[in-house]
């Protein structure tokens, strides 16, 4: 198996964790590493920020709170805004809170992140709930069963064509991200109400092979926006030129697409998509991410 896997905790703190992910040649996955553990601190300085200007806008601040309130509103339209604000407030600084990367100070590929005694101490903590915590997965393991294909990381039968199995033979295809069609991002895969010995099976977000792929691909690696992005949605004919390439396309309710300049970079970027995930899955409570 070859993920890079981070571990969240859905509970008062979010711990993380990752597995050593390997190249080819069986050694650590050093730019990988890097990528993630910076990536999810990015996703807290976001939550941190968007904690500091929502408590603006909810206290009604004058100067600071006044744009933040015009954006927001049209996202927390239901019931009374300041009490929204106040709890996403409130759950994006649970979602700072993050501790780690667990296991991360040591050296040795046998005993970091996941196989380090920290992360062990939480699997086997009889009084844990270890499904609470999460897997982030640069690289489904399934077994391609012919009637019920095997998902070996959270080890369990998955649907044959459904997201997870869509997902994994996007990423084992060795199409590129760009040419795949109907491509998926990352799914995340937990228990409603474990029992038994699934409580002590984490749930886990899965990202598309192809699409950490291409993502390591850019100069820096996982490097969010290109300077030619940059350029593609600021040219005078942007808006016509990205109407066009929605043209055709439909989306998940089989709508006509609208895509704007600002879709490419709400796209490309591997820092909102682990956003998006953490917010809606780590924490599923959240009610704008």
């Amino acid at each position: 198996m070859d993920p890079a896997q981070i571990v969240l905790r859905r509970e008062a703190w979010i711990r993380l964790t990752i597995e050593l992910d390997t190249d080819d040649s069986d050694r650590p996955d050093d730019a990988k590493e890097k990528a993630m553990v910076g990536a999810m601190k990015i996703v807290k300085d976001w939550a941190s920020h968007g904690a500091e200007k929502l408590g603006d806008a909810a206290n009604n601040n004058p100067l600071a709170g006044r744009e933040t309130k015009g954006v927001a509103q049209a996202l927390l339209d239901k019931g009374n805004f300041n009490n929204n604000a106040k709890d996403v407030k409130a759950k994006f600084e649970l979602l700072n809170n993050l501790e780690g990367p667990i296991g991360g100070e040591s050296t040795d590929p046998d005993k970091k992140y996941d196989r380090s005694d920290a992360w062990k101490a939480l699997q086997d903590d009889a009084s844990s709930d270890h499904f609470n915590n999460f897997l982030l997965v640069c690289r489904a393991d399934i077994d391609d069963e012919p009637f019920e294909p095997y998902d070996r990381v959270r080890q369990r039968p998955i649907a044959r064509e459904g997201d997870l199995h869509s997902l994994w033979q996007q990423g084992e295809s060795g199409t590129k991200w760009n040419d795949l069609k109907n491509r998926i991002q990352a799914v995340t895969q937990y228990d409603e109400s474990p029992e038994g010995d699934r409580k002590k099976v984490p749930s886990a977000i899965f990202f598309n092979k192809a699409w950490i792929d291409e993502q390591r691909s850019r100069n820096p690696p996982f490097s969010a926006w290109t300077d030619q992005l940059f350029s593609d949605v600021t040219k005078k004919d942007a808006l016509t030129t990205f109407a066009e390439k929605g043209k055709g396309e439909k989306d998940s309710q089989g709508r006509d697409l609208d895509i704007r300049p600002a879709d490419a970079l709400y796209t490309k970027s591997f820092y909102r998509n682990l956003f998006h995930e953490v917010c809606y899955h780590a924490l599923p409570e959240l009610t704008m991410a």
